[in-house]
């Protein structure tokens, strides 16, 4: 789980709903996440970029590995696996609120 206004990620228990700090991880404007096994992309929404995380095998602590960037992100929001890449989801917030963009589209990125 991600909380934007903590820029922490959590762990939670699906039995008891009790969450947990995954120390390590600082994630301002996360948005979406993906985890795949015990690597975390999270998506930082007004930071334009993507974080890919290595978390420890309990999922208790994580280690930066990679800072995604692209001159195509306008305020990614979402990520998914597109084959070996990701798929990141532009929300192009910056066109005012309600957003004003004519079409969206999903920028597609290697990680």
């Amino acid at each position: 789980m991600a909380h934007t206004n903590s820029a922490v990620l959590n762990t939670v228990d699906p039995v008891t709903g009790d969450s947990r700090t995954i120390t390590g991880v600082s994630v301002p404007n996360v948005d979406g996440i993906l985890l795949q096994g015990r690597t975390v992309y999270a998506v930082q929404n007004f930071s334009n970029k993507v974080s890919e995380w290595r978390l420890s095998e309990g999922l208790s602590s994580g280690r930066l590995l990679e800072t995604i960037t692209s001159r195509k992100f306008e305020v990614p929001t979402t990520v998914a696996r597109f084959g070996d890449r990701l798929a990141v989801v532009n929300a192009k917030f910056e066109t005012g609120f309600p957003p004003t963009a004519s079409r969206y589209e999903v920028t597609v990125v290697d990680d």
